[in-house]
């Protein structure tokens, strides 16, 4: 396998400013949410799209903590030896880490995986023909590598053809968000023979659901935890309630995949890392080109550590929270997935957590100010559009995010860490940020999954060419990050664009300029020209 880093997303690419959300273009929604809105919600400015990351609070500990947060395209070459890497927590490292765990390794590939060719799972967008535009299928491989004869995964994978090469060597393979988000509901539904072109650029394009996630079995969703979140919409509760509520409800999830004979300490980046591997080879290929979003980024890094040979080298606010968490907002809003109406109570560390979901949306980015000040005038329209479509999401999937979090972070954490993280953080959302990774910590503690290699926590050390992309709003992938990840890849190349929320590509043709370039010619750096054209939101 080859991974091709390219990009780290921080900031928003368009080709002039960043403008409101109109109909025809296409929202970016990291991992969580797939779906999209039949109809557009109003007011026009905002986005139809599918809700932001389900997992707002789940998703925190990255936020702080995660030192992962980078966009990559990785290019991945051949297979070649395996060793243990994970990205997060930056000890310098003079050289790349190889050493071999005394253990036998879980991350093996799978000599032989084959690829079954089936009708879509999903319902393919308008246009696109099952089984000429797109083939569909499904890619076994152990559940378990170090038990090769045991129980086995089934990936969900949709490869679409680009229109300019007949035969092509170096597909793109999407790497989901999350962990936890569905690729294929998230993104390969939404293509079109419309939009194809903004999708599938001069590569075949592959996306498949991640074990665990999507239409890949066994699946590691969690209704138990959705079925919470709608229970307690509407109530005020405590924080000590509230973590004991959605811990019972986790447990209860937790007890039923084990039960079901789910082995949870399956699910992390290194099997991932080798289903990716498997997945490229069981479809013809030698090699590919990796794009990684958020969660995907380190999978990507995994991905190039363990299999190499795989990847091509190539003020008001603050007011507001204090008022809220006195006094809480009470409003109504729609699930823009199912059109269903519920009523919230929401605290300023609730509101926390919308603001924080909804920068994910470049689209929405432009009328957060407005929201702000329609709160505190006691208005809530615009809070009622935006959390209808960004707080909601049934694709995501709860076990594989906790297995994989729990096994690559908390487990090589301790509960002071917790105290420390909150250092350089505003006050006032402290308290929100703080129970929340309290709550990631107390769940990883019933969890139960065996921690991941120590060398899964050291930097990645490559010269394979990467791009690191960085979008200046992204609450969850910040810049600095994205910069801290290049510095020990060789060749890399970084780009900051302003104005964009979670995740470039899609959201601007000066984005999709560059990676295309370097899908194409991974060994020299895409020009920048187009970035100075781009500029800050339009805010209303």
């Amino acid at each position: 396998m080859a991974i091709k880093p390219t990009s780290l997303e921080d900031k928003p690419v368009h080709g002039d400013e960043q403008l409101p959300y109109v109909d025809g273009d296409t929202p970016y929604y990291e991992y969580s949410s797939s779906r999209r809105p039949t109809q557009p919600m109003t007011p026009s400015s905002l986005p139809p799209s599918p809700p932001s990351p389900k997992r707002t609070r789940n998703r925190i500990l990255l936020l702080i903590l995660a030192i992962v947060s980078i966009i990559l395209v990785v290019v991945v070459v051949f297979l070649s030896g395996f060793s243990y890497i994970l990205f997060r927590q930056f000890p310098p490292a003079k050289t790349p880490i190889t050493t071999l765990p005394a253990r036998a390794p879980t991350h093996q590939a799978t000599p032989n995986a084959t690829f079954r060719s089936t009708r879509c799972p999903f319902h393919p967008g308008d246009g696109i023909v099952d089984g000429q535009t797109v083939r569909c299928g499904y890619v076994a491989v152990p559940e378990n590598r170090s038990n090769p004869n045991g129980a086995k995964v089934q990936l969900a994978v949709a490869i679409f053809k680009s229109q300019h090469v007949q035969h092509d060597p170096y597909p793109v393979v999407r790497l989901e968000g999350g962990p936890g988000g569905p690729s294929l509901d998230n993104w390969a539904n939404a293509i079109t023979s419309e939009n194809y072109a903004r999708f599938v650029f001069n590569h075949d394009l592959i996306m498949f659901d991640q074990r665990g996630t999507g239409y890949s079995t066994p699946s590691l969703k969690c209704p138990e935890t959705l079925q919470f979140q709608f229970e307690t919409l509407d109530k005020h509760l405590s924080a000590s309630n509230y973590e004991r509520l959605q811990l019972q409800a986790l447990r209860t999830c937790h007890d039923r995949l084990v039960r079901s004979g789910i082995d949870l300490n399956a699910f992390n980046s290194l099997e991932n890392a080798a289903d990716v591997h498997d997945l490229i080879l069981a479809l013809g290929y030698r090699q590919a080109n990796l794009y990684g979003v958020s969660y995907g980024t380190r999978l990507a890094l995994t991905t190039m550590r363990l299999f190499p040979s795989v990847v091509r080298l190539d003020s008001v606010f603050y007011r507001l929270i204090t008022e809220l968490n006195a006094s809480p907002a009470r409003f109504q809003t729609t699930d823009a997935t199912t059109n269903k109406s519920y009523n919230v109570v929401m605290t300023g560390d609730d509101f926390v957590f919308v603001l924080f979901s909804a920068l994910y949306a470049t689209p929405i980015i432009p009328v957060l100010p407005q929201m702000i000040f329609q709160v505190r005038d006691h208005n809530s329209t615009l809070l009622s559009q935006i959390y209808g479509l960004v707080q909601f999401d049934d694709t995501f999937s709860d076990g594989m995010f906790y297995s994989d979090e729990c096994s690559e972070d908390w487990d090589f954490l301790k509960h002071q860490d917790i105290a420390a993280a909150m250092q350089g953080i505003t006050p006032r959302i402290q308290p929100a940020l703080q129970d929340d990774l309290q709550l990631e910590y107390d769940a990883c503690r019933q969890w139960h999954v065996q921690q991941s290699p120590i060398a899964q926590k050291q930097p990645v050390v490559s010269d394979i060419p990467t791009l690191v992309l960085s979008d200046e709003y992204d609450p969850i992938t910040p810049p600095a990050n994205g910069k801290l990840a290049a510095q020990t890849l060789k060749n890399s190349y970084y780009f900051l664009f302003p104005g964009l929320g979670h995740g470039a590509e899609y959201n601007s043709p000066c984005v999709n300029s560059i990676i295309s370039a370097f899908d194409d010619t991974p060994t020299q750096k895409p020009s920048a020209a187009c970035v100075a054209g781009m500029g800050e939101p339009n805010f209303v």
